[in-house]
């Protein structure tokens, strides 16, 4: 709260200095900086902290920013409330800086099937009715996107919950509301930055559960998690962390989990600037998945040995594995990926 301009743009150019800049179509020649091809930052829309209902993506027009809130699978929107502004000191808080979304000036209730919100937010409404065309460059913009979500199943709302946009939690302690920022560029004829695309194994590790490879005589590293019992769990996301040291590897995501007696919920959400090419996940009652050699079962780390597989990602920023199969307690998972990113 109360950051300076200019060390909020050397901050946001930090996170995306390996992001490609993505011409937005508009006759100004506006864009986003790291935006994906369509010209737009998405990020998760998480409820209840954990769960990924969605996604809430920003977009640059000639003259103005459009927020897309949209929801997945069984859930539902009742209304979308937003904020932009320059400052994160112009949200509406509290006193003890919570965050009062009923106070922020953009709503929406979505129509049709309940699964997606649009806001238009006039440059104007940041910027005053005066601004000059050059004026949005290089700006960091902080948003805030809050929703009321609720789950359907065969007709019947089984489950309510606030969602916001995944970012930064704008308060320590409190409500865990969060906010994003973008960084605008008037520069969108470039091409990829300057350095060298690098792509490296990552593997995810528990801060609780986790057991590296090599303790169980494996020529590899990474980290199987468990024993896990039901629940839900978030998951550090570590690339290039030789000999499972992580001083020596890059955190370059989470990797959200939730358990039931019936079904298996996965989530990998990678930070600003990193994509995923591919995913491997294991899920069973033995540590590590079992192979056939010879006549006799082993013991493998090769991600290309474990069952739920996706390929050709082309660089997302989220990836979902939906398992209807009942797994039961102790459950042991291996998640792994390819990320690439600029450096």
């Amino acid at each position: 709260m109360g950051l300076t301009k200019t060390l909020l743009v050397s901050s946001i150019c930090l996170v995306f200095a390996f992001s490609t800049a993505v011409r937005a179509q508009n006759t100004n020649s506006y864009c986003l900086v790291g935006a994906l091809p369509n010209g737009s930052i998405c990020t998760p829309m998480l409820a209840g902290q954990f769960i990924n209902v969605g996604q809430t993506c920003i977009n640059v027009l000639s003259d103005k920013f459009v927020i897309t809130t949209t929801t997945n699978g069984d859930w539902k929107m009742s209304n979308v409330k937003a904020w932009a502004g320059l400052n994160l000191a112009d949200l509406p808080t509290t006193n003890s800086g919570n965050p009062i979304p009923g106070q922020f000036p953009y709503s929406c209730i979505p129509s049709g099937n309940l699964m997606q919100c649009v806001i238009n937010v006039p440059f104007t409404d940041i910027y005053g009715p005066d601004y000059d065309p050059l004026t949005p460059c290089n700006d960091v913009v902080f948003f805030a996107v809050h929703a009321d979500v609720f789950r359907v199943v065969n007709g019947t709302v089984v489950q309510q919950e606030t969602a916001w946009g995944n970012g930064t939690r704008i308060v320590d302690k409190g409500n865990w509301g969060t906010y994003f920022t973008v960084l605008v560029s008037c520069d969108c004829e470039q091409g990829p930055p300057p350095g060298n695309f690098t792509c490296e194994t990552a593997f995810a590790k528990s801060l609780t559960y986790s057991r590296c490879f090599l303790l169980d005589g494996f020529n590899r590293w990474g980290w199987t998690n468990g024993p896990l019992p039901y629940g839900s769990y978030t998951f550090e996301l570590w690339a290039g962390a030789g000999q499972c040291d992580l001083s020596k590897g890059t955190l370059v995501g989470t990797v959200l989990k939730e358990y039931t007696a019936n079904a298996v919920h996965i989530t990998y959400m990678m930070f600003a600037g990193y994509g995923l090419q591919e995913t491997h996940v294991y899920i069973g009652s033995q540590m590590y998945p079992l192979v056939q050699q010879g006549k006799k079962m082993v013991a493998t780390v090769a991600p290309g040995q474990y069952p739920y597989q996706h390929q050709n990602l082309n660089n997302a920023t989220i990836d979902t594995y939906n398992i209807n199969e009942v797994f039961t307690p102790p459950i042991w998972e291996i998640d792994h990926a390819v990320v690439c990113w600029f450096q």
